[in-house]
């Protein structure tokens, strides 16, 4: 590698280091992405209570020289309206036999093959990746 190859490594290195002014703008620009794609899920998840919506967040964690973004919910059943139950899921995974279950809310007792997907999270980041990319411009 040349000298002066090797001092631009060296000035990107420091500049994207921890603490470093790179490495803030990293930090933000993955803030702002987050934050696009948190609203977007958000716009798209299915309303009984709003309890799935207004649980929907987003974090971003530095650690060890990383930055990691996350838009998640801590609702136990989410996972299940993302990608559906029984012979609708959408992995494919799921129960092939009917059951039935008792409505906790109404103590109905309802005959079900599954539930359909609704999904918000996937289609959030998809549809959010030119807006993504636009957060990132200029940093690097």
């Amino acid at each position: 590698m040349s000298s002066n190859a090797s001092e631009i490594s060296e000035k990107m290195a420091k500049l994207f280091e921890p603490g470093g002014e790179g490495f803030e703008a990293l930090t933000s620009a993955l803030e702002r992405a987050c934050i696009g794609v948190e609203g977007a899920a958000k716009r798209r998840a299915p309303v009984k209570t709003s309890h799935l919506r207004n649980s929907i967040t987003h974090a971003v964690q530095t650690e060890d020289g990383s930055v990691t973004g996350y838009v998640f919910t801590n609702v136990p059943y989410a996972p299940y309206v993302e990608i559906g139950t029984g012979i609708y899921s959408s992995m494919g995974d799921g129960r092939q036999t009917p059951w039935i279950y008792v409505d906790p809310a109404t103590g109905e007792k309802i005959f079900t093959h599954g539930s359909r997907p609704h999904p918000y999270l996937k289609p959030a980041l998809d549809e959010n990746i030119s807006a993504i990319e636009k957060c990132f411009e200029g940093i690097i």
